[in-house]
């Protein structure tokens, strides 16, 4: 591996914890003001990534990096995978609960480190053996506790979803222009584009749905379908302004910071090293929620005994090769005789 690489590992940690932090307290504020002030998920969600991505742009200015970002094939493809994640885990909680889809959706590591292997080169070491173990054992536990097995559908849909997260990860990680973006302002116009496409995607996706929903009736016979149908909003619900300003606020002060970070982590760390680390994330949320009386992201109620254990040891796991990882960057960077920024 490049020894510059390695060099911006410390750094790509930090930054990854701070990912965690944003991305927390962004389901925690969504999940207040969408309870507590009776919002669509859906509107809340696409009006947050357009004040995010706006707020990005405002800081960025103007720049020839933005037209390029937003003609490039990566950018549509991230703003497709990522609706679909959205959609295909949302669509999973019909069937299992929050903490168990959150649990199974980490099978992202696992196809983010065959993606770094394939097209990258990216060899996982032998060092990373006993923390996939364990992770492969995590995912079992949650998975073999469901009706059916892997003929469960929420297997498959949070399959796919964490599918897309893995391929999205390392869509950021090998786009040209978020390789080339320079400084802060390079780094948010990028950011601002990916989410102002993906906002794009994700109002066609709202409105897509019902209208196939009425062209083809015999498509709410399926469960999962005829659920996104009754929950997508109409355009009556954008019109209410406690959506809009709750929007702006979460989007610009959240939404936009966190996929600052998250798309800088995953260039310092890489794909299968951020994911791994982002696995902490439910056991902040559950901080925070203690902390400001916040509850609901995690269901603590169905949390089972098998699901504490998996997910104890689905972050050890994880912790375990990001940490060896860190170590082994560090010591080399010593031998050469640089220093690990």
């Amino acid at each position: 591996m490049d020894y510059s690489k390695e060099s911006g590992m410390e750094k790509g940690l930090l930054v990854a914890f701070l990912a965690v932090i944003f991305w927390s307290l962004l389901l925690v504020t969504s999940r207040y003001m969408v309870t507590t002030m009776e919002l669509n998920a859906w509107n809340f969600s696409f009006i947050q990534l357009i004040f995010g991505g706006l707020a990005m742009l405002l800081i960025a200015g103007p720049g020839e990096s933005g037209m390029n970002t937003l003609k490039h094939s990566y950018t549509w493809w991230w703003g497709a995978l990522r609706t679909m994640s959205v959609v295909t885990y949302t669509s999973a909680l019909i069937y299992t609960t929050a903490t168990e889809a959150s649990i199974m959706e980490h099978v992202d590591i696992f196809i983010g480190v065959l993606l770094g292997w394939i097209f990258l080169g990216r060899k996982p070491s032998k060092s990373d053996i006993p923390g996939h173990i364990l992770i492969f054992i995590a995912l079992a536990i949650v998975v073999a506790g469901h009706d059916g097995g892997l003929a469960n559908p929420a297997i498959w849909l949070v399959g796919f979803s964490g599918f897309a997260i893995a391929v999205t990860s390392f869509l950021a990680e090998i786009h040209p222009e978020s390789n080339k973006a320079a400084g802060v302002k390079g780094r948010a116009r990028f950011t601002g584009i990916v989410l102002m496409v993906t906002a794009f995607v994700f109002f066609m996706m709202t409105m897509i749905i019902p209208l196939l929903s009425a062209k083809f009736p015999q498509l709410l016979e399926n469960e999962v379908y005829a659920y996104l149908t009754h929950t997508m909003p109409t355009l009556q619900d954008y019109l209410d302004p406690k959506l809009w300003m709750a929007g702006a606020v979460v989007g610009a002060l959240m939404r936009g910071p966190v996929m600052y970070f998250s798309f800088l982590a995953i260039r310092l760390l890489k794909t299968d090293n951020y994911l791994m680390f982002i696995t902490i994330m439910p056991f902040v949320i559950l901080a925070m929620e203690t902390l400001t009386g916040v509850t609901g992201i995690m269901d603590t109620s169905g949390i089972s005994v098998w699901d504490i254990i998996a997910s104890v040891l689905m972050v050890f796991g994880a912790m375990m090769i990001v940490l060896t990882r860190a170590r082994t960057a560090r010591i080399r960077a010593a031998h050469r005789g640089r220093p690990v920024e």
